[in-house]
């Protein structure tokens, strides 16, 4: 899903992406970071992230 964001005189876009988990190794516990700071530890998450340029993510799963 893709919208915009009025932040005043910027109009920022944000998209909202879903996370899937496709382990074979089936891992009981996850975390996900995302690059505002916010974190999830669903294993499959959705999260609404302004684009602003190239977007990186790290999971660490166990």
């Amino acid at each position: 899903m893709f919208e915009l964001e009025n932040t005043g005189d910027t109009v920022r876009p944000v998209l909202s992406t879903s996370f899937t988990d496709t382990s074979e190794n089936s891992p009981e516990r996850w975390l996900w970071e995302f690059p505002d700071g916010s974190t999830s530890d669903k294993q499959n998450p959705t999260v609404d992230q302004e684009i602003n340029g190239t977007v990186m993510l790290t999971v660490w799963m166990s």
